[in-house]
């Protein structure tokens, strides 16, 4: 049985948290091969380190500083080769035969950490054999050549947690909106259940209360969240994982805000070739007015709109070049817009979806 869902904007979700006390450890979150490799949270820097003092790898990692990388220079007559020593950058360093990686940031329930800034990419994510850590690099031979290059792939295996990651208190609230005159009004939506990652992966946390609040304690660091809940036996109301920086923070609410309807919107209008069908409209459901959605192309020649929007959004539909991006910018964009004033989502037409049928006139 097929379900409409609904979609989110970005940038709804804002990071508010409250720090559970005596939470952050200074000890190893995970100790591998014996205790020759460990993973460390650094609280003061909200990173992760890695410590390696496996001789194997180390010397993997020294044979590999003697080699180049190399890139054909094609701005050079001869096209001659740019070769690069395969440096280790800052943010890796030896210290009493080990190899320290210090500013990686953990993501997405710790299944890959990653360094953030600059060139330089050391990661750890996991896999079948254990946890692997590369260490990337690039380099700008000169004004026009990169260089990049990877110092070899590192296992960590037999891994045991030490010490779990630090937790932080998160309240969130989920809000349902709709437009009155021009103006979003957000209402609590209770009984919204919240999911670690993408909600399909059923990993519940917790479920709005009447105020539509929940508490949750997160692991801290980039974390991710999504909501659903049923509306129908044919309609579902979620989001897209949305990250939160679950940080020491003051004692403030993360409001996600959601459209509790949706819209199936359809028009047989017919475009030449090259061209699509868009909508754009006020708040950040529709773009406001500065960005537009493109419509599904049917073979019938039908194009569609299946989107949860907020009831009494302004929108107008509109003619552009085709991208294959499901937005596009209507900056110094030439488009052909709908004549006439503009629409507004009407009221729930059915018990679980509101029906437009469209036909635009244009100039």
């Amino acid at each position: 049985m097929r379900r409409n869902i609904a979609t989110t904007t970005r940038n709804l979700l804002w990071p508010a948290l409250i720090l559970v006390p005596g939470s952050l450890q200074a000890s190893p979150l995970w100790i591998c091969d014996g205790g020759q490799s460990e993973i460390h949270w650094l609280p003061e820097t909200e990173t992760v380190q890695v410590r390696l003092r496996d001789s194997e790898s180390l010397s993997r990692i020294r044979a590999s500083l003697d080699q180049e990388a190399c890139a054909e220079n094609y701005y050079s007559p001869t096209h001659d080769l740019i070769c690069l020593k395969k440096e280790l950058a800052g943010n890796a360093h030896w210290q009493d035969e080990s190899l320290i990686i210090d500013d990686l940031k953990r993501w997405n329930f710790g299944t890959q950490l990653q360094f953030l800034a600059g060139q330089y990419r050391p990661s750890l994510e996991p896999t079948a054999d254990g946890w692997v850590v590369h260490l990337r690099n690039a380099a700008m031979a000169n004004s026009k050549t990169l260089i990049q290059w990877d110092n070899g792939p590192i296992t960590l295996r037999s891994c045991k947690v030490e010490t779990p990651y630090p937790k932080a208190r998160v309240r969130i609230q989920v809000l349902g909106d709709q437009y009155v005159q021009g103006t979003r009004v957000s209402s609590p939506l209770p009984n919204v259940t919240v999911y670690a990652g993408d909600w399909h992966a059923g990993h519940k946390l917790g479920e709005t209360d009447n105020e539509g609040m929940v508490s949750l304690d997160l692991e801290v660091g980039s974390t991710a969240v999504s909501v659903m809940k049923l509306t129908s036996s044919h309609s579902a109301l979620w989001s897209e994982p949305q990250f939160l920086d679950v940080t020491p923070r003051l004692d403030t609410v993360t409001r996600l805000h959601l459209a509790p309807i949706t819209v199936r919107l359809s028009t047989p209008i017919q475009v030449p070739y090259g061209k699509a069908v868009y909508i754009t409209g006020e708040g950040d459901y529709l773009g406001h007015w500065q960005v537009a959605t493109r419509l599904t192309a049917w073979a019938d020649g039908r194009w569609e709109l299946l989107k949860n929007l907020p009831v009494g959004a302004s929108y107008k539909l509109l003619v552009a070049d085709w991208t294959d991006q499901s937005t596009l910018g209507l900056n110094g964009q030439e488009a052909a817009w709908e004549m006439g004033p503009n629409h507004q989502i009407p009221p729930l037409s059915n018990y679980y979806e509101v029906v437009i049928e469209a036909n635009p006139r244009f100039p």
